[in-house]
């Protein structure tokens, strides 16, 4: 019956840079009932991602630098 107080956000890293490992924290999910904390849990990869090559991380960079301007 208290699901109007209930505040729920996630936090996610800006960037997530390859490699991810299976597992490996990106982010937290928290959740407030009333101003205190009552879950909070990290974001986990539920697979891994390889890096990419080398011309497809040259282009994610420059995707990264015009987004920085923006942002």
């Amino acid at each position: 019956g208290q699901k109007e107080r209930l505040k729920a956000e996630l936090i996610v890293d800006p960037v997530v840079k390859a490699p991810v490992e299976l597992g490996q924290a990106f982010g937290r999910l928290e959740v407030q009932l009333n101003d205190s904390m009552i879950v909070s849990e990290n974001l986990i990869a539920l697979q891994a991602v390889p890096e990419a090559g080398f011309f497809k991380r040259v282009w994610d960079a420059i995707c990264l630098f015009f987004l920085g301007l923006f942002a």
